[in-house]
């Protein structure tokens, strides 16, 4: 088992203080009762483990930007992220965050752009994986890691399950952090190394096919280098 170093990431004064005032606001609506202390106030409406992830209701608000200062959407570039996926779950949602970060180059389709249509039409996914020469069993090994997002790798954690895979390059949990971090810091002799490893790794140790050698590379790794 392997194990690294444990992050902490913690609110900031800013984002406190707007928790604050949005109870605030909600107690004088009406909207909340206080309780003897704010914090059994807050965890018995806003704590993560009480709300009501399949409110409709909360998610149209969010995908028509109705939501004031949207943690991590409050950006111009968020803002029409939220607008255009209109998430209603919460893998939506981290889909679209990761996934507005991203951008291709050589006039090649946006992450984000490609997410909406393949959700919208996800035969187009089918379609893209039988036009590069995957077979049904490398289709589904892709279904198997990305089906969740709808054939969009939108993650460095995604990137390290898909290396990590005895049929594609098999990569120890090391390496794919090394991946990761290569992915990460886009630096041209990383990125370089990275490939090569892949390609020698996924050919050496598990005899994966160069179609889906290729596809994973070209569609799932290459988008997070943009």
């Amino acid at each position: 088992m392997y194990m690294g170093g444990v992050k902490f990431d913690f609110l900031t004064v800013k984002i406190l203080d707007k928790i604050r005032i949005t109870m605030n606001h909600l107690i004088t609506n009406g909207a909340m009762e206080r309780q003897e202390t704010l914090r059994e106030t807050y965890d018995k409406y806003l704590s993560p483990a009480v709300l009501e992830y399949d409110n409709l209701e909360m998610w149209d608000k969010a995908a028509k930007g109705e939501i004031v200062s949207l943690f991590q959407f409050d950006t111009m570039v968020g803002s029409k992220a939220i607008r255009e996926v209109a998430p209603h779950s919460l893998v939506e949602m981290a889909t679209a965050n990761s996934l507005m970060r991203l951008s291709s180059s050589g006039g090649s389709i946006q992450p984000l752009d490609k997410f909406i249509k393949f959700r919208k039409d996800i035969s187009l996914w089918y379609e893209e994986m039988h036009l590069q020469g995957l077979n049904e069993d490398e289709i589904m090994t892709m279904k198997k890691h990305l089906d969740k997002s709808y054939g969009i790798a939108a993650t460095q954690e995604d990137i390290m399950e898909i290396l990590m895979d005895e049929s594609i390059s098999g990569f120890t949990v090391v390496e794919a952090h090394k991946a990761r971090k290569a992915i990460a810091k886009k630096k041209a002799k990383l990125i370089d190394k990275l490939k090569e490893d892949y390609f020698d790794k996924a050919k050496e140790r598990t005899g994966a096919r160069e179609e889906i050698i290729n596809y994973v590379w070209h569609h799932c790794v290459v988008p997070q280098l943009g």
